[in-house]
């Protein structure tokens, strides 16, 4: 009887690890971090109060700071511990650099193989198309993010330090590991008030700097720092740094004039401020928009045209392989391409002297329209849900905090501390699908087979506009 069940215990495992494929591995380890952070956070003395803060608060505080979005229904500086804030910033850590990439660092910590499975898990996380370096990638991703991190403490100390005394070193650390990752968190509530995010130092140019190229810097994503690191004279860096670091200039120079002319005299936001201030806080919030977070001006006090153009940095986002979200900037980069190569008449989609793939083409394709028909159908699924409860939002406030939660950006208009339960939870989806990317989540929902190469179906004729 004892040989039977072993023997079906060991059936059992043998078909659950040839279920288990690389994008399954990271999906259920991002499950399961997010997972362990709730039962953390749940605990009463992972409170302020010493009274537990709840499933619901709990699971969200835990999804938006391992998917490193920033939306908030709890402020952590007053009602969390010591102990809490610790947590939230291990799971903002974790979320940042990625499931595998966190896992690595752990076995290299105790001398632990990496295997040929974990090898080809990295290698889905980090979208490379080789198994060759990835190792080697990992430990240079690791040490770019403390060499920005440790940067970032010592810079923001040179003005939390003489403000907050010993505890401006903490929150130094706190905000420049939310920042690197992306996920605009803080710790300042106690000391500006609560929910106040960065605004005590909207007049700061160290700090709103500082933050910006920690935010920048975690966003360009760390295959680019790699590339420009490994460039050799007589080589031209990739497509795709030279696209990654375009694109982010051009999107972050847009976005400041935009939000610039938007709100030059509007009174809740920049009108206020000289000229200086208003130029450095338009191109924080540009920066910020594009999936960190960090608020140095209400967003509630933001017009619909400034909402809907801080919408379109969300959409874009920053860089793969970064600590951002969004579509991403070469996603979008091949979709114009696409269009000026089907406008022009051309089969092929040319960048210069190269030609890129039909499969990066259909899968910059599938990103853009799954996350535009997801952020419309949170957006939707908000505004229905609260109008259940009696609760009218406008719909621009909605679809600002829908695309901020599948962005993984974590601006808010002031909605996500209001919202009741069932949105809540619609949001911890939005977040998890936005922080893994559609084509991870689709690739492990779907155990497809690949078919073979040799078969070839006969073109269809399907009329197209």
């Amino acid at each position: 009887m004892k040989e039977k069940t072993g023997q079906l215990f060991k059936a059992v495992g043998k078909k659950i690890k040839n279920l288990m494929t690389p994008a399954r591995y990271i999906v259920l380890g991002f499950l399961g971090v997010i997972a362990v952070g709730t039962i953390l956070l749940v605990l009463p003395f992972s409170s302020a109060s010493g009274k537990t803060i709840g499933f619901v608060p709990a699971l969200f505080t835990s999804t938006t700071t391992v998917c490193v979005t920033g939306l908030t229904v709890i402020d952590p500086a007053t009602q969390l511990s010591i102990f809490g804030q610790i947590v939230v910033l291990l799971l903002i850590q974790i979320g940042g650099l990625g499931f595998m990439t966190t896992t690595t660092f752990m076995f290299m910590l105790v001398g632990k193989k990496i295997s040929l499975k974990e090898r080809m898990t990295i290698q889905e996380s980090l979208d490379q198309d080789s198994l060759k370096g990835v190792v080697k990638l990992t430990k240079r991703i690791l040490a770019f993010t403390f060499i920005f991190e440790g940067f970032g403490t010592l810079m923001l100390m040179t003005r939390l330090v003489p403000a907050l005394g010993a505890r401006g070193i903490y929150v130094s650390l706190f905000t420049a590991v939310s920042s690197f990752c992306n996920a605009g968190l803080d710790i300042m509530g106690k000391d500006y008030g609560a929910f106040s995010s960065i605004s005590a130092f909207s007049h700061d140019p160290v700090v709103l700097i500082t933050v910006m190229v920690l935010i920048i810097s975690g966003g360009l994503g760390f295959l680019v720092f790699n590339d420009v690191l490994r460039k050799k004279r007589n080589r031209p860096l990739r497509l795709h740094t030279r696209v990654s670091l375009s694109m982010t200039a051009i999107l972050l120079v847009v976005g400041a004039a935009m939000i610039l002319g938007i709100e030059w005299n509007n009174p809740g936001t920049l009108g206020p401020m000289d000229w200086g201030d208003k130029v450095l806080n338009a191109f924080f919030q540009s920066t910020t928009a594009r999936t960190a977070g960090w608020t140095s001006i209400n967003q509630a006090n933001l017009t619909d045209g400034a909402k809907v153009a801080t919408m379109v940095l969300m959409f874009v986002g920053a860089c793969p392989a970064s600590t951002g979200g969004g579509v991403k900037t070469t996603t979008i980069f091949v979709m114009i391409m696409l269009f000026a190569s089907v406008f022009r008449g051309r089969d092929e989609v040319v960048v210069g002297k190269e030609t890129i793939n039909t499969r990066t083409i259909k899968r910059a394709a599938v990103v853009t329209t799954a996350c535009f028909l997801g952020s419309f159908a949170q957006a939707l699924i908000i505004w229905a849900t609260e109008a259940a409860y009696g609760v009218q939002l406008s719909v621009i406030d909605s679809m600002y905090e829908a695309f901020s939660a599948f962005g993984t950006v974590g601006v808010s208009a002031g909605l996500t501390t209001s919202l009741h339960t069932p949105a809540l939870i619609t949001l911890c989806f939005s977040m998890f699908i936005g922080r893994l990317g559609p084509l991870t989540i689709g690739t492990a929902l779907l155990n497809t087979k690949k078919q073979s190469a040799n078969i070839k179906y006969p073109d269809a004729k399907i009329l197209i506009g």
